[in-house]
């Protein structure tokens, strides 16, 4: 049976191969924060790096953040949202964050550690999303700068809005891009 997780009558399923190859997905636990907060310094560490923070200041600046994103997401994307981990042999490797409302599925956040990152799995979680869409659009921010922006216009999305910092963007079925 594929490893699925049911998201407002959706169901997520990564590809076989992914599955073949030990990666699995479930919903988050309690347990998972530390795990989460090291993967959101791991996707920030760049960034601050170029800021010039000492050790200590980055520490605290990326722990704040990290916090702040938490009341973010508990304010504005829980009733309708689901929250996932990405494992590997049941050991955390990254996240995706998701909220469906009325025709909309938000990909809220998606991440993986380093790693991973490069591989191929960030497309298949995004296939997975779109393919548990049905229908629906889906919809995500990235920020201008993000090397994601290219894999996301790969996979069909567009953009549906400038938000400052980052760019809106919308993928419906009609717009996926046909294999050939």
């Amino acid at each position: 049976m594929p490893d699925t997780i049911g998201l407002a009558g959706l169901w997520l399923a990564l590809p076989a191969d992914w599955q073949a190859r030990g990666i699995g997905l479930r919903l988050r636990q309690p347990d998972d924060l530390a795990f989460l907060r090291d993967l959101y310094r791991s996707t920030r560490a760049e960034e601050v790096a170029a800021a010039g923070f000492d050790a200590l200041t980055a520490a605290v600046f990326l722990n704040s953040q990290f916090d702040l994103q938490c009341r973010h997401f508990d304010a504005h994307y829980t009733l309708g949202g689901q929250r996932i981990v990405v494992t590997t042999q049941d050991r955390p490797i990254g996240r995706a964050e998701l909220w469906a409302s009325g025709a909309d599925l938000r990909l809220v956040d998606l991440s993986l550690l380093p790693e991973w990152r490069g591989q191929g799995l960030g497309a298949a979680l995004l296939a997975a999303v779109q393919q548990a869409a049905e229908g629906r659009s889906v919809s995500l921010h990235v920020d201008k700068l993000n090397r994601a922006y290219r894999l996301y216009t790969r996979l069909g999305f567009r953009k549906a809005g400038d938000a400052g910092a980052s760019w809106r963007m919308e993928w419906r079925a009609e717009a996926k891009r046909r294999p050939r």
